[in-house]
């Protein structure tokens, strides 16, 4: 089983992603504990928040000129100046998130290197 190609379609290959890590974290809810496997996770979801960082700074800078060249309207009677300003409000929320998060799994990733089982030299079997 080899891995899917990724769609040129930015949209489709979030979409993509999305369902991927959802079946990934149902499936972990029923995994055996595995060390190895907590690693590599942590590892990968680092890396997950730094592309949902990019994604987000990129995804920013394009809704920033979206109305540079057209005429804008709120399909909620508000100004399209305030929905616009409330978009990039909740932008920046969410890269602070992100930014936290993933300041967070590099962390967790760290600590986990740091723990293993310990062995009781005393048990039967373990000579």
């Amino acid at each position: 089983m080899g891995t899917p190609a990724i769609p040129d379609n930015p949209a489709k290959a979030v979409s993509l992603a999305a369902r991927a890590l959802t079946r990934a974290a149902h499936a972990q809810a029923t995994a055996p504990h595995d060390h190895a496997d907590f690693a590599a996770i942590a590892s990968q979801m680092s890396e997950v928040l730094q592309s949902l960082y990019t994604l987000n700074t990129n995804l920013a800078a394009q809704i920033a000129h979206y109305g540079d060249d057209r005429i804008l309207r709120s399909d909620d009677g508000r100004d399209a100046e305030e929905v616009m300003a409330t978009i990039g409000y909740h932008g920046s929320a969410l890269q602070n998130a992100l930014t936290r998060a993933q300041a967070a799994a590099d962390k967790m990733h760290l600590e986990l290197a740091r723990i293993a089982v310990r062995v009781d030299l005393n048990a039967e079997g373990a000579r």
